[in-house]
């Protein structure tokens, strides 16, 4: 069985970051998953970073992000730089 828990972060950097902690230390979830946007997202990867959580699916461009590779962070999008690199060829 698997439970969903959603923390409204109001689009707010440092309440996604206390809410990421809440997560992780509180509430002992397995997974993060679907952040959305670059600042909420780079916000959050302090208290990823330091856990053993996997972050499932973030939704951010920034190259911080990519690199390093984390072991623990799944992205589907590439990079901002890695996006436009093929734009501004064409």
């Amino acid at each position: 069985k698997i439970e969903v828990l959603a923390l409204d972060d109001a689009y707010v950097p440092q309440k996604a970051y206390q809410n990421t902690r809440k997560l992780i230390h509180d509430s002992e979830v397995f997974a993060l998953f679907q952040f959305f946007g670059t600042a909420n997202t780079m916000s959050a990867l302090p208290a990823v970073a330091s856990s053993q959580v996997p972050f499932l699916f973030p939704s951010g461009g920034a190259l911080e992000l990519y690199r390093p590779t984390r072991k623990q962070v799944f992205a589907i999008r590439l990079s901002y730089f890695e996006e436009m690199g093929p734009l501004v060829e064409y």
